[in-house]
Protein backbone atom coordinates (compact mmCIF):
# COMPACT_ATOMS: atom_id res chain seq x y z
CA UNK A 1 0.00 0.00 0.00
CA UNK A 2 2.73 2.48 0.51
CA UNK A 3 2.90 5.67 2.66
CA UNK A 4 0.53 8.96 1.75
CA UNK A 5 2.82 12.04 2.23
CA UNK A 6 0.12 15.01 2.75
CA UNK A 7 0.99 18.73 2.75
CA UNK A 8 -0.95 21.31 3.49
CA UNK A 9 0.69 24.73 3.13
CA UNK A 10 -1.51 27.37 4.92
CA UNK A 11 -0.91 31.23 5.03
CA UNK A 12 0.11 31.18 8.30
CA UNK A 13 1.02 27.82 8.85
CA UNK A 14 2.55 24.56 7.22
CA UNK A 15 1.13 21.39 8.13
CA UNK A 16 2.17 17.68 7.29
CA UNK A 17 0.97 14.08 7.45
CA UNK A 18 2.29 10.20 7.10
CA UNK A 19 -0.77 7.89 6.44
CA UNK A 20 -0.53 4.13 5.84
CA UNK A 21 -4.19 3.78 3.78
CA UNK A 22 -6.80 6.06 6.11
CA UNK A 23 -4.51 6.06 9.60
CA UNK A 24 -2.33 8.29 10.36
CA UNK A 25 1.09 7.74 11.78
CA UNK A 26 2.46 11.25 12.13
CA UNK A 27 1.78 14.30 11.52
CA UNK A 28 4.28 17.34 12.13
CA UNK A 29 3.01 21.31 11.91
CA UNK A 30 4.68 24.44 11.28
CA UNK A 31 3.67 27.97 12.54
CA UNK A 32 4.51 31.22 12.51
CA UNK A 33 3.32 33.97 14.78
CA UNK A 34 4.48 37.43 16.49
CA UNK A 35 6.56 35.45 18.39
CA UNK A 36 8.45 33.52 16.38
CA UNK A 37 8.21 29.69 14.79
CA UNK A 38 8.10 26.91 16.16
CA UNK A 39 7.08 23.19 15.35
CA UNK A 40 4.57 20.43 16.90
CA UNK A 41 4.93 16.17 16.71
CA UNK A 42 2.51 14.50 17.12
CA UNK A 43 2.69 10.16 16.93
CA UNK A 44 -0.44 7.82 17.25
CA UNK A 45 0.41 8.65 20.75
CA UNK A 46 2.17 11.10 21.98
CA UNK A 47 1.91 14.87 20.74
CA UNK A 48 5.38 17.29 21.89
CA UNK A 49 5.12 20.77 23.42
CA UNK A 50 5.78 23.50 20.76
CA UNK A 51 9.59 23.13 19.67
CA UNK A 52 11.35 26.66 18.90
CA UNK A 53 12.97 26.44 15.14
CA UNK A 54 14.74 28.71 12.80
CA UNK A 55 12.87 30.74 9.77
CA UNK A 56 15.09 28.74 7.45
CA UNK A 57 13.41 24.98 9.01
CA UNK A 58 10.02 26.71 8.39
CA UNK A 59 10.73 27.55 5.03
CA UNK A 60 12.27 24.34 3.75
CA UNK A 61 10.37 22.20 6.53
CA UNK A 62 9.80 19.17 4.20
CA UNK A 63 13.25 17.55 5.22
CA UNK A 64 13.05 18.09 8.72
CA UNK A 65 9.50 16.05 8.10
CA UNK A 66 11.62 13.57 6.70
CA UNK A 67 13.91 13.21 9.37
CA UNK A 68 11.17 13.23 12.13
CA UNK A 69 9.87 10.33 10.83
CA UNK A 70 12.43 8.54 10.09
CA UNK A 71 13.48 9.10 13.93
CA UNK A 72 10.07 8.10 15.10
CA UNK A 73 10.28 5.11 13.34
CA UNK A 74 7.25 6.15 11.17
CA UNK A 75 9.65 5.27 7.87
CA UNK A 76 12.95 3.42 7.15
CA UNK A 77 13.70 5.23 3.92
CA UNK A 78 11.95 8.06 1.95
CA UNK A 79 11.34 5.50 -1.04
CA UNK A 80 8.78 4.25 1.74
CA UNK A 81 6.63 7.30 0.52
CA UNK A 82 4.46 6.71 -2.48
CA UNK A 83 2.22 9.50 -2.78
CA UNK A 84 2.62 12.70 -2.26
CA UNK A 85 -0.76 15.28 -1.85
CA UNK A 86 -0.52 18.77 -1.89
CA UNK A 87 -3.32 21.01 -0.47
CA UNK A 88 -4.37 23.66 -3.28
CA UNK A 89 -6.03 27.01 -2.61
CA UNK A 90 -6.61 28.90 -5.77
CA UNK A 91 -9.18 30.22 -8.20
CA UNK A 92 -10.76 28.93 -11.51
CA UNK A 93 -12.65 26.26 -12.98
CA UNK A 94 -9.22 24.08 -13.83
CA UNK A 95 -8.54 24.26 -10.33
CA UNK A 96 -12.27 22.66 -9.19
CA UNK A 97 -10.84 19.53 -9.38
CA UNK A 98 -8.12 17.01 -7.91
CA UNK A 99 -5.86 16.40 -10.60
CA UNK A 100 -1.97 14.76 -10.97
CA UNK A 101 0.28 18.04 -10.73
CA UNK A 102 2.71 18.09 -14.26
CA UNK A 103 3.74 20.65 -16.14
CA UNK A 104 0.76 22.04 -17.22
CA UNK A 105 -0.62 22.66 -13.53
CA UNK A 106 2.05 24.37 -12.09
CA UNK A 107 2.23 26.67 -15.22
CA UNK A 108 -1.82 27.41 -14.38
CA UNK A 109 -0.12 28.25 -10.40
CA UNK A 110 2.68 30.41 -11.63
CA UNK A 111 -0.61 32.23 -13.57
CA UNK A 112 -2.15 32.94 -10.53
CA UNK A 113 0.43 34.25 -8.22
CA UNK A 114 -0.57 37.53 -7.83
CA UNK A 115 -4.25 36.92 -7.39
CA UNK A 116 -3.66 34.58 -4.25
CA UNK A 117 -0.22 36.06 -2.70
CA UNK A 118 -0.45 34.03 0.06
CA UNK A 119 -1.02 30.44 -0.71
CA UNK A 120 0.14 29.66 -4.29
CA UNK A 121 3.66 30.84 -3.69
CA UNK A 122 3.87 28.45 -0.45
CA UNK A 123 2.49 25.54 -2.46
CA UNK A 124 4.78 26.22 -5.95
CA UNK A 125 7.76 25.69 -3.12
CA UNK A 126 6.56 22.97 -1.77
CA UNK A 127 5.85 21.17 -5.08
CA UNK A 128 9.42 22.00 -6.29
CA UNK A 129 10.50 21.27 -2.81
CA UNK A 130 8.64 17.62 -3.81
CA UNK A 131 9.30 16.68 -7.30
CA UNK A 132 13.34 17.60 -5.73
CA UNK A 133 13.40 14.85 -3.06
CA UNK A 134 10.43 12.55 -4.67
CA UNK A 135 11.49 12.55 -8.92
CA UNK A 136 9.67 9.68 -9.13
CA UNK A 137 6.61 9.72 -6.97
CA UNK A 138 2.77 10.80 -7.81
CA UNK A 139 2.39 14.12 -6.79
CA UNK A 140 -1.85 14.83 -6.20
CA UNK A 141 -2.98 18.67 -6.18
CA UNK A 142 -6.27 18.40 -4.15
CA UNK A 143 -8.45 21.01 -4.64
CA UNK A 144 -9.80 23.27 -1.61
CA UNK A 145 -13.00 24.54 -4.11
CA UNK A 146 -13.96 20.99 -5.26
CA UNK A 147 -16.39 20.51 -2.42
CA UNK A 148 -17.60 23.85 -3.43
CA UNK A 149 -18.50 22.98 -7.31
CA UNK A 150 -21.96 22.35 -6.53
CA UNK A 151 -22.41 26.00 -5.85
CA UNK A 152 -25.76 26.99 -7.84
CA UNK A 153 -25.33 29.85 -10.59
CA UNK A 154 -27.52 32.68 -8.54
CA UNK A 155 -25.29 32.27 -5.59
CA UNK A 156 -22.03 31.67 -7.28
CA UNK A 157 -22.19 34.64 -10.37
CA UNK A 158 -21.70 38.26 -10.12
CA UNK A 159 -23.51 40.76 -11.69
CA UNK A 160 -20.94 42.08 -14.23
CA UNK A 161 -20.49 41.94 -17.40
CA UNK A 162 -17.72 40.38 -18.39
CA UNK A 163 -17.21 38.53 -15.25
CA UNK A 164 -18.71 35.05 -16.73
CA UNK A 165 -16.38 34.67 -19.96
CA UNK A 166 -13.16 35.84 -17.86
CA UNK A 167 -14.35 32.79 -15.10
CA UNK A 168 -14.35 35.38 -12.53
CA UNK A 169 -17.51 33.90 -9.84
CA UNK A 170 -17.55 32.72 -6.07
CA UNK A 171 -15.64 29.32 -6.29
CA UNK A 172 -15.99 29.15 -2.25
CA UNK A 173 -12.86 27.71 -0.10
CA UNK A 174 -12.20 25.32 2.88
CA UNK A 175 -13.78 22.82 0.93
CA UNK A 176 -11.36 20.01 2.64
CA UNK A 177 -12.03 21.07 6.07
CA UNK A 178 -16.08 21.26 5.08
CA UNK A 179 -15.97 18.01 3.58
CA UNK A 180 -14.12 16.60 6.58
CA UNK A 181 -17.06 17.57 8.87
CA UNK A 182 -19.67 16.49 7.11
CA UNK A 183 -18.18 12.69 6.83
CA UNK A 184 -17.77 13.03 10.68
CA UNK A 185 -21.44 14.01 10.74
CA UNK A 186 -22.41 11.09 8.81
CA UNK A 187 -21.35 8.60 10.88
CA UNK A 188 -21.88 10.82 14.09
CA UNK A 189 -25.54 11.34 13.69
CA UNK A 190 -26.26 8.54 11.46
CA UNK A 191 -28.58 10.31 8.77
CA UNK A 192 -27.17 14.05 7.84
CA UNK A 193 -29.98 16.86 8.59
CA UNK A 194 -31.02 18.88 5.66
CA UNK A 195 -29.92 22.05 6.77
CA UNK A 196 -26.36 22.75 8.35
CA UNK A 197 -23.84 25.27 8.35
CA UNK A 198 -20.60 25.37 9.06
CA UNK A 199 -18.67 27.77 10.40
CA UNK A 200 -14.44 27.87 9.92
CA UNK A 201 -12.67 29.87 12.04
CA UNK A 202 -9.32 29.90 12.26
CA UNK A 203 -6.72 32.31 10.78
CA UNK A 204 -8.74 31.75 7.63
CA UNK A 205 -13.04 32.24 8.07
CA UNK A 206 -15.41 30.84 6.14
CA UNK A 207 -19.00 30.27 6.66
CA UNK A 208 -20.47 27.12 4.35
CA UNK A 209 -24.35 26.33 3.79
CA UNK A 210 -25.20 22.32 3.43
CA UNK A 211 -28.42 21.57 1.68
CA UNK A 212 -28.63 17.57 1.85
CA UNK A 213 -24.29 17.43 2.48
CA UNK A 214 -24.37 19.18 -0.91
CA UNK A 215 -22.50 22.65 -0.72
CA UNK A 216 -24.88 25.84 -1.51
CA UNK A 217 -23.03 28.34 -0.23
CA UNK A 218 -19.44 29.95 0.94
CA UNK A 219 -18.59 32.76 2.10
CA UNK A 220 -15.44 33.14 0.26
CA UNK A 221 -16.00 33.99 -3.04
CA UNK A 222 -13.25 34.39 -6.33
CA UNK A 223 -10.14 34.32 -3.77
CA UNK A 224 -9.87 33.27 0.03
CA UNK A 225 -9.50 36.67 1.32
CA UNK A 226 -13.43 37.52 0.51
CA UNK A 227 -15.94 37.27 2.91
CA UNK A 228 -15.42 37.80 6.36
CA UNK A 229 -12.18 39.97 7.36
CA UNK A 230 -9.54 37.81 8.78
CA UNK A 231 -6.08 37.41 10.56
CA UNK A 232 -4.64 39.47 7.76
CA UNK A 233 -7.18 39.95 4.71
CA UNK A 234 -9.84 42.70 4.79
CA UNK A 235 -12.57 40.48 3.49
CA UNK A 236 -15.52 42.36 1.64
CA UNK A 237 -15.15 46.14 0.77
CA UNK A 238 -17.46 47.91 -1.53
CA UNK A 239 -16.07 48.44 -4.98
CA UNK A 240 -16.26 52.03 -4.80
CA UNK A 241 -14.48 52.34 -1.25
CA UNK A 242 -11.84 49.91 -2.36
CA UNK A 243 -10.78 51.90 -5.76
CA UNK A 244 -10.33 54.63 -3.54
CA UNK A 245 -8.35 53.71 -0.86
CA UNK A 246 -6.09 51.98 -3.95
CA UNK A 247 -6.03 55.31 -5.57
CA UNK A 248 -5.25 57.20 -2.75
CA UNK A 249 -2.61 54.62 -1.17
CA UNK A 250 -0.66 54.95 -4.42
CA UNK A 251 -1.33 51.21 -4.46
CA UNK A 252 -0.60 49.88 -8.33
CA UNK A 253 -2.96 47.64 -9.78
CA UNK A 254 -0.58 44.86 -9.32
CA UNK A 255 0.07 44.99 -5.74
CA UNK A 256 -3.90 45.25 -4.89
CA UNK A 257 -4.25 41.36 -4.28
CA UNK A 258 -0.97 41.10 -1.84
CA UNK A 259 -2.15 44.34 -0.22
CA UNK A 260 -5.43 43.57 0.39
CA UNK A 261 -4.13 39.82 1.67
CA UNK A 262 -1.54 41.09 4.09
CA UNK A 263 -2.69 44.45 5.03
CA UNK A 264 -6.48 44.22 5.96
CA UNK A 265 -8.29 42.45 8.92
CA UNK A 266 -6.68 42.42 12.25
CA UNK A 267 -3.43 43.40 10.86
CA UNK A 268 -4.63 46.58 8.79
CA UNK A 269 -6.31 47.85 11.62
CA UNK A 270 -3.81 46.71 14.74
CA UNK A 271 -0.77 45.74 12.98
CA UNK A 272 -1.11 42.28 14.54
CA UNK A 273 -2.48 39.11 12.66
CA UNK A 274 -2.68 36.68 15.71
CA UNK A 275 -6.57 35.97 17.05
CA UNK A 276 -4.65 35.80 20.22
CA UNK A 277 -3.16 38.83 20.79
CA UNK A 278 -5.81 40.98 19.61
CA UNK A 279 -7.70 39.27 22.41
CA UNK A 280 -5.32 40.18 24.71
CA UNK A 281 -5.23 43.47 23.53
CA UNK A 282 -8.56 43.86 24.58
CA UNK A 283 -8.60 42.51 27.69
CA UNK A 284 -5.68 45.62 28.23
CA UNK A 285 -8.39 48.18 27.09
CA UNK A 286 -7.14 48.67 23.90
CA UNK A 287 -9.84 50.41 22.07
CA UNK A 288 -8.97 49.54 18.56
CA UNK A 289 -8.83 46.03 19.20
CA UNK A 290 -12.10 46.10 21.19
CA UNK A 291 -13.38 47.77 17.97
CA UNK A 292 -11.88 45.20 15.78
CA UNK A 293 -13.71 42.42 17.46
CA UNK A 294 -16.67 43.67 17.34
CA UNK A 295 -16.17 44.21 13.24
CA UNK A 296 -14.91 40.57 13.15
CA UNK A 297 -17.96 39.08 15.22
CA UNK A 298 -20.54 41.00 14.04
CA UNK A 299 -19.08 39.66 10.20
CA UNK A 300 -19.32 35.83 10.98
CA UNK A 301 -22.62 36.31 12.44
CA UNK A 302 -24.07 38.10 9.64
CA UNK A 303 -22.39 35.31 7.09
CA UNK A 304 -24.30 32.80 9.74
CA UNK A 305 -27.23 34.47 8.73
CA UNK A 306 -26.98 34.31 5.45
CA UNK A 307 -25.79 30.96 5.06
CA UNK A 308 -29.46 30.76 7.09
CA UNK A 309 -31.03 32.43 4.44
CA UNK A 310 -29.07 30.21 1.81
CA UNK A 311 -31.64 26.76 3.66
CA UNK A 312 -34.49 28.53 4.28
CA UNK A 313 -33.16 27.91 8.29
CA UNK A 314 -30.47 26.04 10.32
CA UNK A 315 -30.63 22.75 11.88
CA UNK A 316 -27.19 22.10 12.91
CA UNK A 317 -24.84 24.19 13.27
CA UNK A 318 -20.86 23.10 13.19
CA UNK A 319 -18.28 25.24 15.00
CA UNK A 320 -14.85 24.15 13.66
CA UNK A 321 -10.86 25.07 13.02
CA UNK A 322 -8.29 26.50 15.87
CA UNK A 323 -10.05 29.94 16.94
CA UNK A 324 -13.40 27.86 17.64
CA UNK A 325 -11.48 24.37 18.94
CA UNK A 326 -9.32 26.31 21.42
CA UNK A 327 -11.19 29.22 22.94
CA UNK A 328 -14.44 28.32 24.51
CA UNK A 329 -14.82 31.90 25.71
CA UNK A 330 -14.76 33.42 21.84
CA UNK A 331 -17.01 30.18 20.71
CA UNK A 332 -20.10 31.92 23.47
CA UNK A 333 -18.61 35.31 21.92
CA UNK A 334 -19.48 33.92 18.39
CA UNK A 335 -23.06 32.64 19.16
CA UNK A 336 -24.35 35.14 21.40
CA UNK A 337 -26.89 37.50 19.70
CA UNK A 338 -28.12 34.33 17.33
CA UNK A 339 -30.81 33.80 19.38
CA UNK A 340 -33.02 34.78 16.53
CA UNK A 341 -32.08 31.74 14.45
CA UNK A 342 -32.44 29.36 16.83
CA UNK A 343 -29.27 29.32 18.24
CA UNK A 344 -28.03 28.79 22.32
CA UNK A 345 -25.84 27.01 24.43
CA UNK A 346 -25.44 25.52 27.19
CA UNK A 347 -22.50 27.29 29.36
CA UNK A 348 -21.39 23.92 30.89
CA UNK A 349 -21.08 22.31 27.75
CA UNK A 350 -19.26 24.81 26.33
CA UNK A 351 -16.59 25.50 28.84
CA UNK A 352 -15.32 22.15 29.21
CA UNK A 353 -15.22 20.75 25.53
CA UNK A 354 -11.68 21.61 24.21
CA UNK A 355 -9.90 20.03 21.03
CA UNK A 356 -12.68 17.64 20.50
CA UNK A 357 -16.04 16.74 19.19
CA UNK A 358 -19.16 17.11 21.46
CA UNK A 359 -22.46 19.46 21.29
CA UNK A 360 -22.61 22.51 22.94
CA UNK A 361 -26.35 23.32 22.71
CA UNK A 362 -29.02 22.58 25.41
CA UNK A 363 -31.39 19.21 24.59
CA UNK A 364 -33.81 21.06 23.86
CA UNK A 365 -32.69 23.55 21.88
CA UNK A 366 -34.20 24.32 18.61
CA UNK A 367 -30.39 24.61 16.92
CA UNK A 368 -27.69 21.78 17.39
CA UNK A 369 -24.64 23.08 18.11
CA UNK A 370 -21.57 21.22 18.07
CA UNK A 371 -17.65 21.63 17.77
CA UNK A 372 -16.55 19.26 15.14
CA UNK A 373 -12.88 19.36 15.02
CA UNK A 374 -11.66 19.25 10.95
CA UNK A 375 -9.45 17.42 9.42
CA UNK A 376 -8.52 18.14 6.36
CA UNK A 377 -5.40 15.96 6.00
CA UNK A 378 -7.55 12.95 6.51
CA UNK A 379 -9.63 13.67 3.29
CA UNK A 380 -6.48 14.81 1.34
CA UNK A 381 -4.70 11.56 1.94
CA UNK A 382 -8.43 9.57 0.75
CA UNK A 383 -8.30 12.07 -2.01
CA UNK A 384 -4.43 10.87 -2.69
CA UNK A 385 -5.28 7.42 -2.88
CA UNK A 386 -8.64 7.81 -5.07
CA UNK A 387 -6.48 9.32 -7.52
CA UNK A 388 -4.01 6.79 -7.65
CA UNK A 389 -5.98 4.07 -7.70
CA UNK A 390 -7.84 5.76 -11.22
CA UNK A 391 -4.12 6.06 -12.78
CA UNK A 392 -3.91 2.62 -12.11
CA UNK A 393 -6.83 0.51 -13.15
Amino acid sequence: MGITLVINPGSSSKKYALYKGTEQLLAVRYEKSEGGFHSIVATTDTQSEPINISPEVYRDALPDVLQVAQNEQVITAVSDITRIAVRVVAPGVYFQQHQVIDETFVDALKAVVDTVPLHIPPVLAEINLAQTLFPQTTLVGVSDSAFHATIPNAMAQYSLEAAADLEIRRYGYHGLSVHSIKDKLSSMLGTLPPRIVVAHIGSGVSITALKDGVSVYNSMGYTPASGIMMSSRAGDMDPGALIEVLKKSNTELSDAHRYLQTSGGFAGLLGVSDLRIVLEKEQSGDPVATTALEMFLFAIKSQIATAATALGGIDVLVLSATAMERNPDFRKRVLLGLEFLGITINDNANRTLFGQTGIISNPDNQVLVMLVPTDEMGIIAKVAMTIEKGLSD
